[in-house]
């Protein structure tokens, strides 16, 4: 929890500063909130797609390579891909859970998090007259 924390503190902090440049005011504390949360959880979604992408590479260019850092790779990943590999078994040796974890990753980003980001920044801007700036 503490190293949580101190993520949303330093987003929250990068945010901050970003406004005051762009604009030079302090967004509302609220929507701060939700938006370190959202660009904190849209980071998070893009390095297990990042993730994803280099175990799929790997397993073409040499499939049975040991090192530490596949290994955490694997162990980073494998909560989010073993329950698809068990529902979508390999079909003619091809592995279709890493295609279908990308496309779930990314819904996630386009029904989750974008609509999350855009409550943080009507939240943040909204005693504003003119519109808010976009900080992503």
């Amino acid at each position: 929890w503490p190293s949580i924390l101190l993520m949303l503190i330093l987003q929250a902090v990068e945010l901050v500063l970003i406004s005051l440049l762009k604009i030079g005011i302090v967004p509302a504390v609220t929507g701060l909130l939700v938006l370190s949360i959202a660009q904190l959880l849209q980071l998070a979604v893009w390095i297990y797609i990042v993730l994803i992408l280099i175990q799929v590479i790997l397993s073409w260019v040499n499939p049975h390579a040991y090192s530490p850092v596949t290994v955490l790779m694997y162990q980073l990943t494998d909560p989010i891909m073993r329950p698809v590999r068990r529902m979508i078994p390999p079909a003619g040796g091809f592995d279709w859970s890493p295609l279908v974890v990308i496309i779930a990753l990314n819904l996630i980003l386009i029904l989750v998090i974008a609509p999350l980001g855009d409550l943080g920044q009507s939240l943040s801007y909204r005693a504003l007259s003119y519109p808010a700036p976009a900080l992503h």
